[in-house]
């Protein structure tokens, strides 16, 4: 069993869709994925939960982060933190 972590702030939905829709046709299904929103808007915020609840090898996270900037290696180590398999595997 492997982790897929993805550290994420305000980015394109789109991309994040693609990206898990790539997944869920994966022949070897033995993963599991944590999204870790790092201090996205509300609204986006919002958004990208609906889209990873809709996907049942993900889990969402929210960091909330006010008026800190953006930093890919605390939102991986707040995912780490969370993460009970032998194996990770970061994402972009």
């Amino acid at each position: 069993m492997i982790t897929i972590l993805y550290p994420y702030r305000n980015r394109d939905l789109e991309r994040v869709k693609r990206s898990l829709d790539s997944l869920v046709k994966q022949t070897d299904q033995r993963f599991k994925v944590v999204f870790v929103d790092y201090g996205s808007s509300p609204k986006q915020a919002s958004q990208v939960e609906q889209l990873i609840k809709s996907y049942s090898f993900a889990n969402y996270i929210y960091t909330y982060t006010a008026l800190q900037p953006w930093s890919r290696a605390k939102a991986l180590n707040v995912g780490l933190r969370l993460i009970a398999t032998d194996f990770v595997f970061t994402a972009d």
